[in-house]
C-alpha cells in the first residue's frame, strides 16, 4: 500500500465539477481579482470568526508581512521587539525580521505551544515608556491555546492561523494561509488578515494592490506592493468551505482512532483526548525515538511523513543574531523527535488501519 502524505487530486476530483464551472464562469467574466468570490470570501470568514474586518492578499506570508509592516507603523519605536514560538514556520519570524523589528524567540512545551512561564518572564521586560513587548501566538499543527489573552491585559498582539475551524480562537490581528495543504485551500495560493482594528484594514487594502504610502498615526508610512487574491483561488475557497465542517469531522474520526491505536505504544501523540474538541487537526504529530529510524521504515512500508519542524528558528542561519532560549530548549528537543503521518479526510479507513499498524509496528 502506498499512502502518500497529501493527496490533493484525490480530494479536488470530489469537487471537480463545481471548480471547473466557478473557473470558466470568471474567465468568461474577465474579473480577475476583486470580484464576487472574493466579496462572498470575506463575508464567509468575518461571519465565521465573528471578528468585523476580514483582507484577502495572495499569500499566508504576505499577510504576516502587512501585519508586521502595520505593527511597526503603527507603534513607532515605542515597542520594537516581538517575541516568536521557537518551533514554528519561519516565515512569521522573517515577516518581523523584515519589517524592522528586533526578534526574539520564546521557548515551547510538550506541545509546541508557547510556555506559561516564558510569556510571563517575558511580559516583566520593557523597552521606552514601559511598554511591553508583543507576543505573536501561532497555532502549531492546529493547535492554538491561546491562553496567554488574560496575561496580556489588553495588549496588542498578532496570530498566525494555519487552519479555519468552528473554535473561534483569533487574536485582534491574524493571518491565515490558504496554502493547498490546509485544512481550508485554495487550489493555488492565497492568504487573508481578519482584525478587530479599522486602521490595519485600510492599511492592508491600501498595502495589497500598490496603494499610496499609507501613513499611521503620527508614526512612519509603509511600501505597499502587489498582493491581491486571485477570484480563482477564492472561489476555490468558498467551494471547499461549503465542505469543511464534514472534512473536520472526518479528520476527527482519524486523529480519535489513531489517538486510540497508539494510546499503550512508546508513540506519544501531540494529538490527545484533551485537546482533540479544540484541535483543528492540521498535522498529526508523533513523538518518538529514534525519528529517522521511524521515517525509513514507515517510508519502507509505503507510508510517506514529514518533520514539521527539524530545526528551532533560533539554529536557523538567519535568525541566529536574535535573542532565544538559553540552554537545551524544549523547542530543540521536539524537533529532533517530531514526525507527522498523513491525516486527510480522503484517506480510506482501510489506510488509517495501516497507518495505525505499521506505527505500531515500527514502535515495537
Amino acid at each position: 500500500m502506498k499512502i502518500p502524505f497529501f493527496n490533493l487530486p484525490r480530494q479536488n476530483s470530489l469537487i471537480e465539477e463545481e471548480l471547473q464551472a466557478a473557473i470558466s464562469t470568471i474567465i468568461n467574466s474577465g474579473q480577475q481579482f476583486n470580484g464576487g468570490w472574493s466579496n462572498n470570501l470575506k463575508k464567509i470568514l468575518t461571519k465565521h470568526t465573528g471578528i468585523d474586518y476580514c483582507v484577502l492578499l495572495g499569500s499566508g506570508t504576505q499577510a504576516l508581512e502587512c501585519i508586521a509592516a502595520y505593527g511597526r507603523a503603527f507603534y513607532g519605536e515605542e515597542v520594537d521587539r516581538v517575541f516568536i514560538p521557537a518551533l514554528t514556520y519561519q516565515a512569521t519570524a522573517a515577516a518581523y525580521l523584515k519589517a524592522g523589528w528586533d526578534v526574539g524567540f520564546i521557548d515551547v512545551d510538550d506541545e509546541g505551544l508557547i510556555r506559561n512561564d516564558e510569556i510571563e518572564r517575558v511580559l516583566e521586560t520593557t523597552g521606552p515608556n514601559g511598554w511591553r513587548p508583543l507576543i505573536v501566538s501561532v497555532g502549531l499543527y492546529g493547535n492554538n491555546r491561546l491562553r496567554f489573552n488574560e496575561l496580556l491585559n489588553g495588549q496588542t498582539h498578532d496570530g498566525a492561523q494555519d487552519w479555519v475551524s468552528g473554535v473561534g480562537q483569533f487574536s485582534r490581528a491574524t493571518a491565515i494561509s490558504f496554502d493547498p495543504t490546509k485544512n481550508l485551500a485554495s487550489i493555488g495560493n492565497g492568504g487573508a488578515i481578519i482584525t478587530t482594528y479599522q486602521g490595519l484594514a485600510d492599511f492592508a487594502e491600501a498595502w495589497n494592490s500598490n496603494g499610496p504610502t499609507f501613513e499611521v498615526g503620527e508614526h512612519c508610512s509603509s511600501i505597499s506592493t502587489n498582493s491581491r487574491m486571485s477570484e480563482i483561488d477564492a472561489a476555490s475557497v468558498v467551494i471547499k468551505y461549503k465542505y469543511l465542517a464534514a472534512w473536520q469531522e472526518r479528520r476527527r474520526k482519524i486523529a480519535q482512532y489513531l489517538v486510540d491505536q497508539l494510546a499503550n505504544t512508546r508513540v506519544r501523540t501531540l494529538v490527545t483526548n484533551q485537546n482533540i474538541k479544540s484541535h483543528a487537526l492540521q498535522k498529526f504529530v508523533i513523538d518518538v525515538d529514534d525519528r529517522d529510524s521511524f521515517v525509513t521504515r514507515l517510508r519502507y512500508l509505503g507510508i510517506q511523513t514529514r518533520v514539521h519542524y527539524a530545526t528551532p528558528l533560533p539554529d536557523l542561519p538567519m535568525f541566529q543574531h536574535c535573542v532565544g532560549p538559553v540552554g537545551v530548549s524544549a523547542a530543540y528537543i521536539l524537533s529532533r523527535r517530531v514526525l507527522s503521518l498523513p491525516i486527510y479526510p480522503e484517506l480510506t479507513d482501510t489506510e488509517v488501519e495501516y497507518i495505525a499498524s505499521s506505527v505500531i509496528a515500527v514502535a515495537k
